[in-house]
């Protein structure tokens, strides 16, 4: 049996790949010091257009420094078998020879064919190669891998499963571990995911019936749920293997990664036993419950949807209810920053100087200022904010409310309204945006706005957050408004300051300098 920890590949999911030199050094010491046979140091990949840190690319000069550092580690990297091509292999790997011991390449079930041209590029190259096939908990017996079988063997090291939505069950795992070790005599391993705490269980059964390799992170970080914990697994290991562990150095790196945790706090919960359950993918459900903005029994209600086990209740649509004919010319869509109680009574002679205006309350943040505006508004309802916008339910509030603001269906979040608010929530007919950004509150506001089309859309309390000292929540708000303003389809005007692109920054105050 031999153990790969897969720390900072698999924690970068939720780091951007950004570890501390005090975080990396106290890891690879540790490393040096137990019974680990491999360490994936993380991905190297060809050049994307997001930032991903360090160990997403792993520059040959930092895997020569671990090299140099840590002699006798033997270091794994992985490879994306989806956005690599043979072509590249030698560009992207050539530097790598003798730096590391084992390129891992990643691959989806009807992608094999392609990875295994990946692997001949990089047996070529002089790399031993270990392909890990995702999604274990969809495999049947009519998979794709088990007709490729010969051809694996033929081009690859080692094998890996991978139990990527961490719904595999043991009887299952070992029905089909069991069904490859038949029919091939490659050495297997097992990557386990924690979504229904399995992920131990699910390993010890994989052992139990021929895999030769398991998979570990420190504290289990890992994507979503996260993986099988180093901590545990060593002690366990080693216990029946013969081998030692020292407690004191496997405590000291447990320490180090505590302070990650507290700040991340990867795991197990509702949403991603759901999600196991019912095979969906571990970064939608990091996605919503990094931005905060949605309650478990959405998220849950979301991947219901997803799967086809509910359907969301549709609304009444804007145009149905003869919210587009208002002939509005000036659309002022109000964002959550603070800027907007710096410039509240600029806002309002704003508003009152303009021809045709109508509010757009992106969220229910800052919404207290509609009471004393006096002119018409929309508020969007976008994750929890429908049950916030009850708080605002006098009729001096709603003289001027023209309704609550859904995305269009399917929703990817669903509907949860409170019934003290559903008669006057409308849903919209088409997001201009795609799947994953159509129920952000921007795109929401946005959609709305554009159903007037020659009206001007100014944005105001977009504030943007501090995305190097921010905290997860903020930095994952942040991308999220900052994709939703690229893909905008006109000109946006932010009478506010703000931190993100794409907005044409004009001033509130010179606006009514003279009104």
């Amino acid at each position: 049996m031999q153990i790969t920890d897969c720390t900072l590949r698999d924690g970068g999911y939720y780091t951007q790949w950004d570890f501390s030199p005090r975080v990396v050094d106290a890891y690879f010491s540790a490393m040096n010091s137990l019974p680990v046979d491999y360490v994936e140091v993380g991905y190297r990949n060809l050049p994307q257009r997001s930032y991903y840190g360090e160990f997403y690319y792993l520059p040959v000069p930092k895997l020569e420094a671990l090299r140099n550092k840590w002699p006798n580690l033997k270091l794994a990297v992985m490879l994306n078998g989806k956005s690599c091509m043979p072509e590249c292999l030698p560009g992207l790997m050539s530097a790598c020879r003798g730096l590391i011991d084992l390129v891992r390449i990643a691959t989806a079930p009807d992608r094999i064919p392609h990875s295994l041209k990946l692997a001949a590029e990089l047996r070529k190259l002089g790399f031993s190669v270990a392909l890990n096939v995702m999604y274990l908990s969809k495999m049947t017996d009519d998979s794709p891998i088990f007709l490729l079988l010969p051809d694996i063997e033929s081009l690859v090291d080692t094998l890996f499963l991978v139990d990527s939505y961490g719904g595999v069950f043991p009887p299952f795992l070992s029905r089909i571990f069991t069904s490859i070790r038949e029919r091939c005599a490659l050495p297997l391993g097992f990557h386990g995911h924690n979504n229904l705490e399995l992920a131990f269980i699910n390993s010890l059964t994989a052992l139990e019936v021929g895999a030769e390799f398991i998979d570990c992170t420190v504290l289990g970080m890992g994507r979503g749920s996260g993986n099988l914990r180093t901590e545990l697994a060593l002690p366990y290991f080693a216990r029946h293997s013969g081998k030692s562990v020292d407690l004191n150095v496997l405590a000291a790196v447990v320490s180090e990664f505590s302070v990650l945790w507290e700040k991340y706090q990867w795991g197990s919960n509702f949403p991603y036993v759901v999600a196991g359950l019912h095979g969906m993918p571990q970064q939608q459900v990091m996605d919503l419950l990094a931005k905060k903005r949605y309650s478990i029994q959405q998220i849950v209600s979301a991947q219901l949807e997803k799967s086809g086990l509910r359907r969301d209740e549709g609304r009444t649509s804007v145009r149905e209810a003869a919210l587009v004919d208002k002939g509005f010319k000036t659309v002022i869509v109000i964002g959550g920053g603070e800027s907007i109680g710096l410039c509240r009574e600029a806002l309002w002679r704003y508003a009152h100087h303009v021809e045709a205006p109508v509010l757009v309350f992106s969220s229910t943040k800052n919404l207290s200022i509609a009471k004393d505006m006096g002119i018409p508004f929309f508020v969007c309802l976008a994750g929890n904010e429908g049950e916030k916008a009850i708080h605002y339910s006098s009729t001096e509030f709603f003289n001027n409310f023209l309704g609550y603001i859904l995305p269009p269906q399917p929703r990817t979040m669903g509907t949860i309204l409170p019934r003290a608010i559903t008669e006057r929530a409308y849903e919209l007919e088409q997001s201009h945006f795609p799947e994953a950004l159509k129920d952000a509150p921007l795109s929401i506001a946005l959609d709305l706005a554009w159903l007037w089309p020659g009206a001007k859309i100014m944005l105001a309390g977009f504030d943007g957050y501090d995305t190097h000292a921010g905290s997860p929540t903020e930095m994952a708000l942040h991308h999220e408004t900052q994709e939703v303003l690229n893909r905008a389809e006109r000109e946006l005007f932010s009478l506010t300051a703000t931190t993100y692109t794409s907005l044409v920054e004009q001033s509130i105050f010179a606006e009514i300098m003279n009104g």
